[in-house]
């Protein structure tokens, strides 16, 4: 069930290695089973905004459209929140769902960083599936 996410031209593209490099941090970043499963184990305490990862095909190939990107940022954003990221680590979740936290809080920012990237360029991004 996991996904990678990219900028390129085209899914064909993107699966070949010809994407785009995210302001020198790398050109994809990965959305690992583990970290599927603790959004969506977790979305209630997330909330509501991180069901755009919960909707992805895991095993397709997904464009995210330029006016899809923005509930990205925010999905991303809620993802990291200091008090949501406190408790999640009190009652050993990232430990349960055998998730490093900070490979997790390296996704949402990269996941941020690479929208932006779309948005102030004009592009698209794509999720690879398995």
């Amino acid at each position: 069930m996991g996904m990678t996410f990219i900028i390129a031209e085209s899914i064909d593209d993107g699966i070949k290695g010809n994407a785009y490099e995210i302001d020198g941090i790398g050109e994809y970043i990965n959305l690992y089973d583990d970290m599927c499963d603790l959004i969506y184990k977790n979305r209630h305490i997330f909330g509501d905004d991180v069901d755009v990862f919960n909707r992805l095909d895991p095993y397709g190939h997904v464009v995210i459209k330029l006016d899809e990107i923005e509930s990205f940022i925010i999905a991303s954003k809620a993802l990291i929140k200091e008090d949501i990221l406190e408790y999640l680590d009190s009652i050993d979740e990232f430990k349960n769902c055998d998730v490093e936290k900070e490979e997790f809080i390296r996704f949402a920012n990269f996941m941020i960083k690479m929208c932006i990237f779309a948005l102030a360029n004009n592009k698209k991004i794509f999720s690879i599936g398995d």
